[in-house]
């Protein structure tokens, strides 16, 4: 699992999150993220790609970090491209107070 390109629209940011799997691994049935923030961030909100159908799903926001975990059941797995991804299972939004 990795974190791709940060792009900015506006006042907030997005951070795709992208889970590549070995040649022959099973699709995970649940994933789990914690992200960590530095400096201000008024606002952090996780968000799963609109294809995705879990079974379960919760985020939660403590002081200066967000927690995720999405889990699949058999009805509707993850489901991996060809190159044995998924990309944009969840993302982050954050909002960055500007500080002088």
């Amino acid at each position: 699992m990795r974190l791709g390109r940060a792009v900015q629209r506006g006042d907030r940011w997005f951070v795709p999150v992208i889970l590549t799997m070995d040649a022959g691994s099973r699709a995970p049935q649940a994933l789990s993220l914690r992200i960590a923030f530095e400096g201000s961030v008024t606002d952090a909100a996780m968000h799963r790609g609109a294809a995705l159908l879990p079974m379960f799903e919760v985020s939660r926001r403590t002081e200066g970090a967000i927690a995720y975990l999405i889990a699949f059941g058999d009805e509707n797995p993850l489901a991996l491209d060809q190159a044995r991804s998924a990309s944009s299972p969840k993302s982050r939004s954050a909002r960055r107070t500007q500080c002088a």
